[in-house]
């Protein structure tokens, strides 16, 4: 079911990551580390000094400043350039070069931050196409880096700073150009905006301190957060002869052209476990789609995982798909065969080229079922309270795999208009996850910007990364995914199933509740504004039901690793492709993806159809 008309980003059949580990549950994401960068370029120019609410600019400016540079993380890589700062008359021939970068682009330089904003004084002209030039250089030519201007005037130079956004942009993908107008308005504000949108990045109108100091923080944070993919380098082969041998863990590799399938061996350790494989990874375009399979030898099917999202309004969703090789009874060459193939294929062009998590996993079989719940068929929303004061979440991740923890409680945060936020929850027998987000009524320039085709969108995802759609939810409260015809508060609200084993029988995304672990709380918010806008909104996060409850016997027969073998990284990685292979175990990738607005219905048709052919292929299935 699509939530909301033609509006819904559609993830159909996510990923699986299921790990033996003892009582067998799933391990939580891992948080990556990251080389990304970012400048800021600040307006030292004399227009600075005039006043908003009483107050200078650039005391403003210094306040939201110094609060950002006290919250950046340890490990980020920060510098400083200051424009207007030296050369007071437009005529002297050092004005349109009156550009300095005041502190280096590194990480223990906090103090020399703080001390630069506390000196910066409204000075002289604003040559902000020569400053954007520099900071791509200050920044250098690798990895992801973004250019965070902050300034309240028009470039009074012999230049096009749009134009010069679009060529630095054009030049080099990786590079980013966010903007905060302070208090600006006409030509002006249309000039900043531009350079934001050519840019590849986000414009942000600020008129108060709050503001200022808001999306400064939320634009700094959200650099050193990129969509990221991390595991062990591989490369797919053709075909069956020439596949690598994988054992459980996390991979990278890259998706070849449309149809071209990817083929690699996973071996069982014993009969009768069972075998799962997930992929994931971002939409390159309007509607991606792509499957993970799973053949015996002789290429005959024992599994077929969908994975199909549709990007609208600015968010981000997730292409995830998974398959396992269950079978009731544990019948058949594909719970038995000492080894089966893994077939990972792309359906987009789009999608050609982008890399994606490939993750492998091997479940031992249980002694038996006899006592066990049954399998879940329908989820009855309980009326509980989180209590005690809100507090504020951790910064939340922008993909499964630097999504942080949250524990059950309530949480006050800002999400921005087009941004997607990952968070995880962990989840054991017995238990199930239940969320509610309520966005505050939308005042001001929020209230004017947002319309009724703007939505928070909740996604509740299982330990594998499949999501859980069409779970029959009942006794709910009142919701909607509206936004705003009004100035009401809203709300959106999901349940996971209660995890139990033999969630798996399901012909439903109940099936995915089958294996304990971490569930992840996804939430994307549409963009149809032309600019940017922080929805404050609070997230409730609850655990219901007590822990190891229905908690099956495993046989203890079967063996699996968390990830991959030392041999087998070693050979994977010497055999990668080019986008995977500047990658080393475990570390991440970090792949940046256009998203652009749907149009036409024979697109939402395709996923409509997607699903109905993912649910046939599973009560199918299941029924073998």
């Amino acid at each position: 079911m699509l939530s909301g008309p033609g509006r819904r980003a559609l993830l159909v059949s996510l990923c699986g990551l299921l790990v033996a580990l003892g009582t067998w549950s799933v391990p939580g994401p891992a948080v990556a580390a990251t080389d990304d960068q970012l400048v800021l370029v600040l307006d030292s120019s004399g227009s600075m000094a005039e006043r908003v609410g009483g107050r200078r600019k650039i005391d403003i400016a210094k306040r939201a400043l110094s609060g950002v540079v006290g919250g950046l993380p340890d490990e980020a890589r920060v510098g400083l350039r200051v424009y207007g700062a030296e050369v007071f008359e437009r005529t002297d021939p050092g004005a349109c070069t009156d550009s300095q970068l005041v502190v280096p682009i590194g990480t223990d330089n906090r103090s020399e931050l703080r001390d630069a904003v506390a000196g910066y004084e409204p000075f002289g002209e604003t040559p902000i196409s020569y400053s954007l030039r520099q900071a791509a250089k200050d920044l250098g030519p690798e990895g992801k880096r973004t250019v965070l201007l902050v300034s309240d005037g028009e470039e009074t130079c012999d230049a096009d700073p749009c134009a010069t956004a679009a060529a630095l942009a054009r030049a080099d993908v990786e590079v980013k150009i966010d903007v905060v107008g302070l208090a600006v308005s006409g030509r002006t504000r249309d000039q900043l905006r531009c350079v934001a949108e050519r840019g590849n990045g986000t414009y942000y109108d600020a008129d108060s301190a709050d503001d200022l100091t808001a999306s400064l923080d939320k634009l700094a944070t959200r650099a050193f957060r990129p969509f990221r993919l991390t595991g062990t380098a591989v490369t797919g082969a053709a075909d069956r002869a020439d596949a690598p041998e994988l054992r459980p863990g996390q991979y990278l590799d890259a998706f070849r052209g449309r149809e071209e399938p990817l083929v690699y061996r996973l071996p069982r350790t014993a009969a009768g476990t069972t075998l799962r494989a997930g992929i994931t990874t971002q939409p390159a375009g309007t509607v991606a789609t792509a499957a993970v399979r799973l053949r015996r030898a002789d290429g005959s099917e024992c599994g077929n995982g969908l994975a199909q999202a549709i990007a609208i309004g600015g968010s981000s969703p997730l292409v995830s798909g998974e398959v396992d090789s269950w079978r009731s009874g544990g019948d058949g060459e594909c719970t038995t065969e000492d080894e089966l193939l893994v077939e990972v294929v792309s359906y987009a062009e789009e999608l050609a080229g982008t890399p994606f998590e490939l993750v492998l996993s091997e479940e031992p079989p249980v002694s038996g079922t006899a006592g066990l719940p049954p399998a879940v068929q329908e989820v009855r929303w309980e009326r509980t309270s989180t209590g005690g004061a809100a507090q504020a979440p951790p910064v939340p991740g922008s993909s499964l795999s630097d999504a942080p923890t949250l524990e059950p409680g309530r949480y006050r945060t800002t999400v921005l208009t087009g941004e997607s936020q990952v968070y995880a929850v962990e989840a054991d027998w017995g238990q199930r996850v239940q969320v509610t987000a309520t966005v505050a009524p939308r005042r001001g320039a929020l209230a004017e910007a947002l319309s009724v085709s703007d939505s928070l969108d909740l996604q509740l995802l299982a330990p594998g990364r499949g999501r859980y759609a069409n779970v029959r939810l009942t006794g709910e409260p009142e919701q909607t995914t509206t936004m705003a015809v009004d100035a009401t508060p809203f709300r959106v609200v999901g349940s996971t199933p209660t995890v139990r084993y033999l969630n798996r029988t399901s012909s439903g995304s109940e099936s995915y509740a089958a294996v304990p672990g971490t569930q992840y709380v996804v939430l994307n918010l549409d963009r149809s504004a032309e600019d940017a806008f922080l929805v404050p909104y609070t997230l409730d996060v609850e655990v219901v039901g007590e822990a190891g409850e229905g908690a099956p016997a495993y046989d203890g027969e079967a063996s699996a690793s968390p990830t991959p073998s030392e041999q087998t990284s070693r050979e994977a990685a010497a055999g990668s492709s080019d986008t995977a292979a500047s990658q080393e175990p475990g570390e991440p990738d970090e792949q940046g993806a256009p998203v652009v607005l749907l149009s036409g219905l024979g697109v939402m048709l395709v996923a409509v159809a997607g699903m109905g052919y993912l649910l046939w292929r599973q009560r199918r299935r299941r029924a073998d």
